[in-house]
């Protein structure tokens, strides 16, 4: 079980969170069959984790992600979409006719085209872009993007399962952006 109900004051940022490691995520893709899926709705500035989540989880079956994955963006949440088998082109024509008939975007699809999205205002207040998603994602070098990324991107795990704390010590110039300074 997730909520936000403990943290509208940060005050849980640094509680631990065993939901969003890597080895949950392991866990999940696991159990999943076949054709199973797993899905995780987010806010849109808190997602970007889930995919890293998700790559480094299909990494350490052997898998890659980019054909496992999609995500789907609608005002200011995201929805990450995990198969233990890949995406089919049928499926990735369906998840997209189902996008549009909602009026969502799909941000991320294998071998889907990169749709055209407004960007929400606190992700451009933070420096960070919805397109982040798909560059995570599409990265040639993914220590690289979560190196250089403004926040704290990179996959949690059970030794390190603090999914909420994204700040980097070096990346506090955000904070007046912010309006907390």
């Amino acid at each position: 079980m997730d909520t936000w109900a403990a943290t509208a004051a940060g005050a849980y940022t640094l509680t631990e969170n065993s939901l969003y490691t890597t080895e949950a995520f392991g866990d999940y893709l696991d159990h999943l069959t076949d054709n199973g899926v797993l899905t995780i709705t987010r806010w849109t500035f808190d997602g970007l984790r889930l995919v890293s989540l998700a790559q480094e989880a299909c990494a350490r079956r052997g898998l890659d992600a980019a054909q496992h994955l999609a995500v789907v963006h609608t005002r200011n949440f995201i929805t990450l979409i995990l198969k233990r088998s890949r995406f089919t082109d049928s499926e990735v024509r369906k998840l997209q006719r189902a996008a549009d008939d909602l009026g969502v975007a799909a941000l991320y699809a294998p071998g889907a085209a990169e749709p055209k999205v407004a960007e929400p205002q606190e992700m451009l207040r933070l420096g960070t872009s919805i397109g982040d998603y798909r560059g995570l994602i599409l990265a040639e070098d993914r220590a690289r993007f979560l190196a250089d990324y403004p926040f704290d991107v990179e996959a949690t795990t059970d030794d390190r399962p603090f999914y909420f704390h994204d700040t980097r010590l070096r990346k506090l110039h955000f904070l007046p952006v912010l309006g907390t300074v």
